[in-house]
């Protein structure tokens, strides 16, 4: 019996994948044809850091900390019957984080969603003593 390589995984789903970098979540196309796939191996790296995950879906969901706005190149590969895919890479980017300095403590909110909090509350936030203490980062 012949076993075939599997086919790769394909491209990251960018409208169904946070990019947070607390939660980051990726989403991937599965491979062509119906390929059986035991699991994935997925691997996240920048220069200075590299970090591996397998994923028995699609999908990796994680909790490990990414620095916020850095790019990231992940290589996927598919497993099945004890043979990898060819990999398939591609480059995201985390998320940036707006960071709000209030006394000794500090609140971090991605920065995807300061638009909408500031949007909806920006008179709350006039009322607070809040100075001009804050930074992206």
């Amino acid at each position: 019996m012949t076993i075939v390589e599997p086919l790769s995984p394909g491209p990251i789903d960018r409208h169904n994948s946070i990019f947070h970098p607390e939660k980051l979540q990726l989403k991937w196309a599965k491979p062509p044809n119906n390929t059986r796939v035991n699991y994935y191996s997925i691997a996240i790296s920048n220069p200075s850091s590299s970090n591996s995950f397998t994923a028995y879906s699609n999908e990796l969901l994680t909790n490990h900390r990414f620095q916020p706005g850095t790019n990231y190149t992940v290589t996927i590969r598919s497993r099945s019957y004890n043979t990898y895919s060819q990999s398939h890479t591609e480059v995201f980017k985390t998320l940036r984080e707006f960071v709000f300095l209030y006394g000794l403590g500090k609140v971090l909110i991605p920065l995807a969603y300061c638009i909408y909090i500031f949007h909806i509350d920006v008179y709350s936030l006039k009322r607070y003593s809040f100075s001009d203490n804050y930074t992206v980062r």
